[in-house]
């Protein structure tokens, strides 16, 4: 029997049985599936699914640490096709690790080094097309980096490594505090972050082509905006838009929601609903999942009682915001 319930859709789910020391990360490859991945107290990762019959719920043991240092950033998950994911993780060394599953079996942590400073944030990975996918951090010189780097290594050349880009921070003394969000929108892929000044900065690709340089440095940014943000954004991806989450800087830790296309929609728009007896969300992340009757979008939360939080909400989602 499916767990899917219509009555769970628009409603904050808290799930009690599992508790994050991180923002969730999030991705689904197949017909009501998901997979989670979370660092929690022991600075492992830990991955939670769920897929037609079976509920959310931990898949034990945890990952094992890589080789040289135990985890010590947030998680990224990416999926390129069915039954095919991966999950990223920076760990003590300043190093980025990915461990990757081909449908039979995890590969273990690969070490993907790390930019020419030390990884500060967690990082933030896309799938640009069957072939390769994005990733993407921020170091300790408070500057972006991307690698760029291919699926088809992963059964010829697990020990192949590209160069990381350096793509520097808006300057004007911002720097960037976030870690990256990103997503791939009508060709373009899209990364968001937010600066030490609580503004939401944007930047994207399509193949050779790039972000104007007239703005700062190159990264786009809302001169009208007026609501600052002090967390990673969440970025769900849907066919022709992005729908791009952060949590304000207020007292409230209000959740806001955007569209991109990858130009915006509309203005930062605070949510209606809130998470019940007084939570709030300290991290957030999400993804889509197919179901029956479509598609649906999940916002998992890590709240201030650090349970994973859940709220489902469909494409047309009056009422809402």
């Amino acid at each position: 029997m499916s767990w899917f319930n219509y009555d769970l859709i628009g409603k904050w789910k808290d799930h009690e049985g599992i508790t994050v020391n991180s923002a969730p990360s999030a991705c689904s490859w197949g017909m009501l599936r998901t997979d989670i991945f979370v660092r929690r107290t022991d600075n492992k990762v830990w991955q939670v699914w769920r897929d037609v019959n079976r509920p959310l719920a931990w898949q034990t043991p945890p990952f094992s640490s890589p080789p040289d240092g135990t985890i010590s950033t947030g998680t990224s998950t990416v999926s390129w096709k069915f039954d095919r994911l991966g999950v990223l993780a920076g760990n003590v060394n300043g190093n980025i690790y990915l461990n990757f599953w081909n449908s039979r079996n995890w590969s273990g942590w690969m070490n993907l080094n790390k930019p020419r400073s030390v990884v500060f944030t967690s990082p933030a990975a896309v799938s640009v097309n069957e072939y390769y996918m994005e990733i993407y951090t921020v170091g300790n010189d408070y500057n972006l980096w991307r690698r760029k780097y291919p699926y088809q290594i992963f059964d010829k050349d697990p020990n192949h490594n590209s160069n990381w880009e350096n793509l520097g921070n808006p300057g004007a003394g911002v720097a960037f505090l976030s870690a990256p969000a990103v997503g791939i929108v009508n060709g373009c892929v899209t990364v968001f972050l937010v600066g030490s000044d609580g503004v939401v900065y944007k930047k994207w690709w399509k193949g050779n082509e790039t972000t104007p340089p007239n703005d700062r440095n190159g990264y786009l940014y809302d001169i009208s905006q007026t609501t600052l943000f002090k967390s990673t954004p969440a970025v769900i991806n849907l066919p022709n838009r992005l729908w791009v989450f952060c949590i304000g800087k207020d007292d409230n830790s209000d959740i806001y929601f955007r569209e991109f296309k990858p130009n915006p929609l509309g203005s930062w728009t605070k949510f209606k609903m809130t998470m019940p007896s007084g939570n709030k969300p300290k991290g957030i992340g999400g993804c889509t999942f197919k179901y029956d009757e479509g598609t649906i979008a999940s916002l998992f939360a890590r709240a201030n009682n650090d349970h994973l939080w859940e709220l489902m909400i469909p494409l047309s989602f009056g009422g809402i915001i």
